[in-house]
């Protein structure tokens, strides 16, 4: 807030409060009936249909719900007042209560409602699956359904506010983001495959953004809150202003069509201000893919019995519990989807073998513990597993995922590197772990350049059993049923044997043209990568030149200025798209660097990883290092998993496999000789 700003609402607000309360009322009033009046042209789509891999659930339905009244309220005492009003109108909003954002959801007898505060034994000392109480002082920091951070403070919007982003800095309107897919992420079919990493990594990346990220999409205020339609070019105007519909150039080489679909992330902020984005999920590393986000979530995945999460068996291999009411499951009876803790489980056939093999583990788990100590309830049971199951995902990521994404110096940086003995001492109650947009929007979407356009099937006597396209699976869930061709196994050690695409500004073309795709009918999909670069602009992301201090990178004052972190064919691919280097999306950037150091991204992506997987170790109550969380003992077991292990473990008749299981060059080693967890220690 500017200082004349400033002393004119302080002044408003001492000496005419009852007037400005009065204009905040009738700012929220025509605010709601604005809201209202969109209702009538909202045209909603089933989702077997046009797919929504980001579903709001109906909390975050009611904070949208709220949210929109707050964007065009603001709007209103801005074009009034000025900039200088939103936080004095908040103040105002706290002190009287004026609208009650309660959210109130219906629930399930077996679900537990949120507590009244974090003083009880269980929240004390157990890891909520909400993710509320993690820290006692914030108690919904890095809960779910709570707003993103923004890594600068700083968000780029035309007004400000809310409004997309169209103009760049010389007043020349951007490139459209597909026109700078074809231009800077189309693939050849020279694309280069790593020589180091296997297609796994690519996998356990997307398993880890879906524990950590659910950035769901604006639904309709009207028919339950359903999927709008924003396939036409219009429908800003006719359908929505959530609608944000990507044009397509006019030579296209495989869109036929104006515009390729998207609607906007929810906003669900809570007051006076910016549009803000939300996690469904909580902000932890806490196997939410596997446990869910909410507690009325986690009950569908539980069996209540001896601990256990529910499976189905088909034929001689367990799979995730079926869904059968899976509106956007595309593959037809007996072929479903499924029930896991996230939503997207089957967005395509891959992520499936992870989410058995954490499954299973945890069964594995909790039937040793039974066995062990008889005489233990299914509660007690369960929440021992998943304590083991969470510190174990927690250790992977940190021990052996990182390891392969970050360098060393980077790592050390940012405080991420494990302790071979002993406890974390760097707790901070005052670190705020929530994700950031720039993590979620950008940095962490480097994976979709590593995943290649077939997935090979290998059985565990290493042998082929074809493969499949993955423009053609999204949510089909029949290659997980070909027990024939080795079911889910075959696919999860396939992704072992064969390597992932290099990281790197090329997108393979199941990525750029077929997600979502319906099988047999041509131009029904979607282009991630250029649905990657308008969620930037969505979300309010600042050009990437922007990010460059923060990333240790000097200030650019020409294109010539890019040379030192971008090749010159990378340079002169971007200065066909973009008018000026200030203009450069920061997803396009990101997957331009040359890479840093060991790092397989480049420093800005580097930076903005680390930085949010520091705030999920150093602002994690229960991480699993801390003093408190585990005993020497128990820690030195849970040091020894390796995720291999696990794979062995919950794979049928796998041998042998690599001792580094994201690296095509390691050396295989039989399972049997790999450390098992002793279960007799956490008692």
């Amino acid at each position: 807030m500017n200082i004349k700003s400033f002393i004119f609402c302080s002044f408003l607000l001492i000496f005419a409060k009852a007037d400005l309360l009065s204009d905040i009322q009738d700012a929220l009033f025509r605010a709601n009936s604005t809201v209202n009046e969109r209702i009538p042209m909202e045209i909603t789509v089933d989702d077997n249909i046009l797919q929504n891999s980001q579903k709001a659930n109906e909390a975050s339905k009611m904070l949208q719900a709220n949210a929109e009244i707050f964007e065009e309220a603001t709007q209103i005492l801005v074009q009034k007042f000025g900039m200088g009003i939103i936080p004095i109108a908040n103040k105002v909003l706290e002190t009287t209560q004026m609208l009650n954002n309660t959210i109130r959801v219906k629930r399930d007898a077996k679900c537990p409602s949120p507590p009244s505060s974090c003083s009880d034994n269980f929240h004390r000392t157990t890891r909520s699956i909400s993710g509320i109480c993690n820290n006692v002082k914030n108690r919904k920091w890095g809960n779910s359904e709570t707003g993103m951070r923004r890594l600068l403070g700083a968000v780029s919007y035309s007004d400000g506010l809310n409004t997309i982003r169209t103009r760049g800095v010389n007043g020349k309107l951007l490139p459209s983001a597909r026109e700078i897919s074809n231009k800077i992420f189309q693939a050849s079919n020279e694309n280069a495959t790593s020589k180091q990493y296997n297609h796994l990594l690519m996998q356990m990346g997307q398993f880890l953004a879906h524990d950590l990220i659910f950035m769901p999409s604006s639904t309709a205020r009207s028919y339950g809150g359903g999927s709008l339609n924003c396939s036409s070019c219009d429908s800003p105007k006719t359908v929505s202003p959530n609608c944000a519909p990507i044009p397509v150039p006019s030579d296209d080489p495989y869109f036929k069509i104006g515009c390729i679909r998207l609607t906007r992330a929810l906003n669900g902020q809570t007051g006076f201000g910016i549009r803000q984005q939300i996690d469904q999920n909580t902000h932890f590393i806490d196997l939410s893919a596997v446990y869910g986000s909410e507690d009325c979530e986690a009950v569908t995945v539980r069996e209540y019995k001896d601990g256990r999460l529910l499976e189905f068996r088909y034929a001689n291999y367990v799979l995730p519990p079926q869904n059968v009411r899976d509106e956007n499951c595309q593959s037809r009876s007996p072929f479903h989807c499924f029930t896991c803790g996230d939503f997207r489980n089957s967005l395509h056939p891959a992520l499936i073998p992870i989410h058995t093999v954490f499954i299973k583990q945890h069964n594995r788990l909790a039937q040793m513990i039974k066995n062990s100590r008889s005489g233990l309830t299914d509660e007690q049971i369960f929440q021992l597993a998943r304590r083991i199951m969470i510190a174990q995902w927690q250790h992977f990521v940190y021990s052996e995922y990182l390891p392969n994404i970050l360098s060393l110096a980077i790592r050390k940086k940012y405080d991420l590197v494990e302790l071979d003995n002993g406890f974390y001492k760097g707790y901070k109650q005052t670190r705020d772990p929530s994700l950031t947009n720039e993590f979620t929007g950008a940095a962490f979407r480097f994976g979709h350049s590593q995943a290649r356009d077939r997935f090979q099937r290998i059985n565990n006597k290493g042998q082929s059993q074809g493969d499949y396209k993955l423009g053609n699976d999204i949510f089909y869930a029949d290659q997980n049923y070909l027990a024939g061709n080795g079911g889910w196994e075959a696919i999860l050690i396939g992704m072992i044997k064969s390597e992932a695409m290099e990281v790197d500004r090329y997108i393979s073309h199941s990525m750029r043209n077929e997600i979502f795709r319906i099988r047999q009918k041509e131009g029904t999909g979607v282009d991630l990568a250029a649905v990657n670069v308008m969620r930037g602009r969505d979300i309010g992301l600042l050009p990437y030149t922007s990010y460059r201090k923060f990333a240790g990178l000097s200030a650019v004052k020409s294109w010539d200025g890019l040379s030192q972190e971008f090749t010159k064919e990378n340079i002169d691919a971007l200065k066909k798209v973009y008018d000026s280097y200030d203009d450069i999306d920061l997803y396009a950037a990101i997957l331009s660097e040359k890479h840093m150091g060991e790092s397989i991204v480049g420093p800005t992506a580097a930076n903005i990883i680390a930085e949010t997987f520091e705030g999920l170790k150093v602002g994690d109550r229960f991480y699993y290092e801390n003093e408190g969380i585990f005993t020497n003992a128990q820690l030195a077991e849970i040091r020894k998993s390796k995720l291999s292990k696990i794979i062995c473990q919950n794979t049928d008749g796998l041998k042998t496999i690599n001792r580094d299981i994201f690296s095509l060059s390691s050396q295989s080693v039989n399972c049997d000789q790999l450390a098992d967890i002793n279960i007799n220690v956490f008692f």
